[in-house]
């Protein structure tokens, strides 16, 4: 069954789907789906978007009656599109808004980040106490379970949560987050959520890099675009999960909905995301600035497809399916229209270290390969950068780079064998691949 309409604007899609999250990668991929899946014949969906952290973009967008430009050639303007998927934007904080649209919606997508789907106790504490007094909880985590009550609360039906952030698993993930939250609000709530509630994992690819968007000079509506976005031409979206309340017909647009999603998450986080991780650390060591620049790079390009190597023997897929995966890869990497920025890529690079490099680690290590020496290099690498001050947190900045390269090959059943690894980091810190 179809959820029910909340507003119209003009001729645009009624509101049947919400976003958390609004940014660039929203913009490029989510959006992008609906709107295709529009134009192929689907029913029309709108989408309310709201932002995470921040105002700004919500008051761009709306300044802007909600439609802007998705780029992929600066240089060719005839390839644009326009999207107007999106047809309200607001501040994630507005919380009059925001239990609106879940009272309403049919869907909600999500793109929070990786580290948002982390509640420690002292902050699910705080956010179960401002929910139980009836405040606006500060966190993606708390808001997702308040916008949730109030539909609870309206006698709203069941709704899909569909989670767009690059770990395995995603669907679940958040959907232990809420319901560990929810158990601290109300135990008895647990029940309400399992019957009304489809979390839903996805595995989401396509390059967004961060850019200024009136630098790329479009126009919408005769006036400069501002949150006119960029994105390489290449997009995929595979999703399991059930939507009980209907969904856009994103299949129509290109999207592939599977019974088990985990070997394409492996494929994705393990190849495309693990390979970036190493060049936000090893690229940046060797002075590239993008991944274009350093995958032309001969020290950082063998790092990449050792890496590839590594993971390549413990994927469950055919050998001839990864090896194509790994040539088309290799291609977007060189594509220079399409300034991934190393900078971007290497926010929380500690916890992406985890889920990119150290899951197919300790997939090796339970198959009786030990660590690959793709793996270790990117561990060693990582601890450097993190060491030396050059990735954007700075929590290890000083700390003996040996000692969290071991920590970390620890963490995932490796030996990490101490002489070995002073020897390694003393390479890297020349610049020098092993």
């Amino acid at each position: 069954m179809s959820s029910t309409p909340t507003d119209r604007t003009g001729d645009r899609a009624p509101v049947r789907a919400a976003h958390l999250g609004l940014g660039a990668f929203h913009r490029a991929h989510q959006a992008w789906y609906t709107e295709r899946a529009t134009a192929a014949g689907g029913e029309p969906w709108g989408i309310v978007a709201f932002t995470g952290t921040r105002p700004d973009q919500a008051r761009r967008l709306a300044a802007q009656n909600c439609r802007y430009t998705l780029v992929t050639d600066p240089s060719d303007p005839a390839t644009d599109e326009t999207i107007a998927a999106i047809v309200a934007a607001h501040d994630g904080a507005d919380a009059v808004a925001w239990r609106a649209a879940l009272r309403e919606v049919g869907v909600l997508t999500v793109t929070i980040t990786e580290a948002a789907y982390i509640l420690d106790a002292d902050r699910a504490e705080s956010e179960a106490a401002a929910i139980r007094a009836g405040a606006f909880p500060s966190t993606a985590v708390g808001r997702l379970l308040d916008g949730l009550l109030a539909r609870r609360a309206s006698g709203g039906g069941p709704i899909a949560v569909v989670a767009c952030d690059n770990l395995p698993g995603n669907g679940r993930a958040l959907a232990g987050s809420v319901r560990a939250l929810a158990d601290a609000v109300d135990p008895d709530l647990g029940d309400w959520l399992e019957r009304s509630v489809s979390f839903v994992c996805t595995v989401v690819d396509r390059i967004t890099p961060a850019v200024d968007s009136e630098a790329l000079g479009r126009r919408i509506d005769g006036q400069p675009d501002r949150c006119a976005v960029l994105a390489e031409t290449y997009s995929s979206w595979i999703l399991q999960g059930d939507f009980p309340a209907g969904r856009p017909a994103w299949e129509r647009a290109g999207a592939v909905f599977v019974d088990a999603i985990e070997p394409f998450e492996m494929r994705k986080l393990w190849l495309l995301n693990g390979a970036h991780t190493l060049l936000s650390c090893w690229g940046v060591l060797r002075g590239h600035a993008t991944v274009a620049e350093a995958i032309r790079d001969p020290a950082c390009r063998t790092a990449v497809e050792r890496l590839w190597a590594d993971a390549a023997a413990v994927l469950p897929l055919p050998a001839a399916e990864v090896a194509a995966e790994c040539a088309r890869l290799l291609t977007r990497f060189e594509d220079t229209v399409i300034e991934h920025r190393l900078a971007q890529i290497g926010r929380d690079a500690e916890l992406k270290m985890n889920v990119r490099i150290g899951a197919p680690m300790r997939a090796r290590v339970d198959a009786g390969l030990g660590a690959g020496s793709g793996q270790v290099f990117a561990v060693a690498a990582w601890a450097v950068a993190a060491s030396d001050g050059v990735l954007p947190e700075q929590r290890h900045r000083g700390q003996d780079p040996v000692t969290l390269a071991r920590t970390m090959l620890h963490a995932h059943g490796a030996d990490g064998d101490e002489a070995e690894l002073r020897t390694l980091i003393a390479r890297i810190r020349k610049g020098e691949l092993s």
